[in-house]
């Protein structure tokens, strides 16, 4: 799975772009410091895409500007970023991934695969503050020393894990109640 690859296919779901101007907004929209992506990459990866007809481009001229290629996503282009979409939302343990590949989620899945989604991380959370809380017993029983900044380390643990828990139950809630209905495919698979 490539990152790149995701954030190219989620920005261009949205609306036709050219390179720059999807590194632009990532910049401008904080995006950079979690999709930790930069323009040669952008670059790079729509030419991959280009390659593989998962996107296509058009050159247009705006003014005296010099011409630009503006890039769409193909069909075949939706099918292969759903699957990016899949695979990071799977990545076990890696929260980042899985609250990008949402937030470029928009028209891709009907509103049982996201809540399918929803609660497969949500357990993945809670799986994870089980298993840490395991651990530590362990250690403890190791009796080996743990550094001093460890308990603050937990407590902002803990503290992460039920902001998320806290985040995904209302973001559920919001989903079923129909908040976000234009953000799901129908069940036709059109958008």
């Amino acid at each position: 799975m490539t990152k790149a690859h995701l954030v190219v296919l989620g920005f261009l779901n949205g609306r036709p772009m050219y390179g720059y101007k999807i590194g632009q907004i990532i910049s401008d929209s904080r995006h950079s410091i979690w999709a930790d992506i930069k323009l040669p990459s952008i670059y790079k990866a729509m030419q991959s895409l280009e390659q593989k007809k998962y996107i296509t481009g058009k050159e247009i001229t705006e003014g005296n500007n010099p011409p630009r290629t503006v890039y769409s996503i193909t069909p075949k282009g939706k099918q292969y970023f759903k699957q990016l979409l899949y695979q990071a939302m799977q990545i076990p343990n890696d929260y980042q991934m899985f609250w990008l590949a949402l937030s470029f989620a928009n028209h891709i899945f009907t509103r049982s695969e996201a809540l399918v989604q929803i609660d497969a991380f949500t357990l993945r959370v809670q799986e994870f503050g089980k298993n840490l809380a395991s651990n530590e017993c362990k250690r403890h029983e190791l009796d080996c020393e743990i550094p001093f900044v460890h308990e603050h380390l937990k407590k902002m643990g803990a503290k992460f894990q039920r902001a998320q828990l806290s985040t995904l139950k209302e973001l559920k809630e919001a989903i079923l109640s129909g908040e976000y209905e234009s953000f799901f495919i129908d069940r036709g698979g059109n958008s």
